[in-house]
């Protein structure tokens, strides 16, 4: 890349990095900067004698979270420069104009670095405290290229935020819980263990759904990412609809982690990323094979208006 297309990349206090400093983001270093504010710890009550836990969510919040940025540089005879400036005071604003995204974030860390002759490679590490700053809600700009169905959240299709849900995330959902320990006693006096026998209950468990969030540019790229965020930390437990197994379950955000973000040559923008869930209760069914038309729509009976189980004909 010739340096006159490295300039307008990213700004750091309103000043261009690249002139100031010799610096742009190296490949990859846009990840942890789409990733997603975790959520702060949710207290939950765990009956022992019940599946799953009863949250608190009357008022979610998010965490702030810390992430790598990796930079490269022309002049490594400048890093320390950076370094100086990012130390006057804590925070500073980062223009990543290349992804369309400010961000105001402190540095904690020089956390890697390599160098060749004057070319250097490094890693820092910043924080942000300040999930959702100044955001207003608005509802999510459809994407035309994504007609994905069979996940909503609240009643709403994922595919309206411009997520694709990737293979692998229905095993993931499928997947048992662990099971809660109940009541045993296994003292020094005797061999083995005395176990509560009785029923077998399960925990909650984590979710981790595969998706690709896609837009035709940045602006509805970030539109759309906020308002997903925002929709997942709302009051209240949500309510994930799967069209492959039919169920609807409770459950509640936990973090959303960005494994690649890219802008494409006609100015679209993507990431692909695990968006994490916690289930307050599952509980493993049997399978069940339901009737479908060639289109994937459940064939529901006139009289009960319910699908056909072809295990048992009803």
């Amino acid at each position: 890349m010739r340096p006159r297309e490295m300039k307008g990349r990213l700004y750091i206090d309103g000043v261009d990095a690249f002139d100031r400093y010799g610096v742009f983001v190296a490949a990859g270093g846009y990840n942890g900067i789409a990733s997603w504010a975790p959520l702060k710890k949710v207290e939950c009550v765990d009956w022992p004698d019940e599946d799953g836990v009863e949250p608190d969510l009357t008022e979610p919040r998010l965490d702030g979270r810390e992430f790598d940025v990796s930079f490269c540089t022309v002049d490594g005879d400048k890093t320390g420069d950076l370094i100086e400036a990012l130390s006057a005071g804590a925070y500073h604003v980062f223009d990543f104009r290349r992804i369309g995204c400010e961000r105001r974030l402190r540095l904690v860390a020089h956390s890697a670095s390599e160098r060749v002759r004057r070319l250097e490679k490094f890693a820092l590490r910043f924080a942000d405290d300040f999930p959702l700053e100044g955001y207003a809600y608005a509802d999510p700009v459809p994407v035309p290229a994504v007609w994905q169905r069979g996940y909503e959240l609240d009643a709403r299709p994922l595919s309206d935020y411009g997520i694709w849900v990737l293979d692998g995330s229905e095993t993931e959902l499928l997947k048992a819980p662990a099971v809660k320990k109940n009541l045993s006693v296994g003292g020094k006096g005797q061999s083995g263990t005395i176990y509560d026998d009785r029923q077998v209950f399960f925990q909650a468990k984590d979710v981790a759904l595969k998706c690709l969030l896609t837009a035709p540019d940045k602006t509805v790229f970030w539109h759309n990412y906020q308002a997903l965020l925002h929709d997942l930390v709302r009051p209240g437990e949500r309510r994930l609809f799967v069209e492959l197994t039919g169920g609807e379950y409770s459950c509640y955000y936990k973090s959303g982690q960005v494994s690649r973000c890219e802008v494409t040559a006609r100015g679209g923008m993507w990431c692909e990323f695990t968006l994490t869930l916690t289930f307050t209760a599952f509980r493993p069914e049997a399978t069940q094979y339901l009737l479908a038309s060639e289109r994937g729509e459940w064939i529901i009976t006139e009289d009960v208006q319910h699908a056909i189980d072809l295990k048992y004909g009803y």
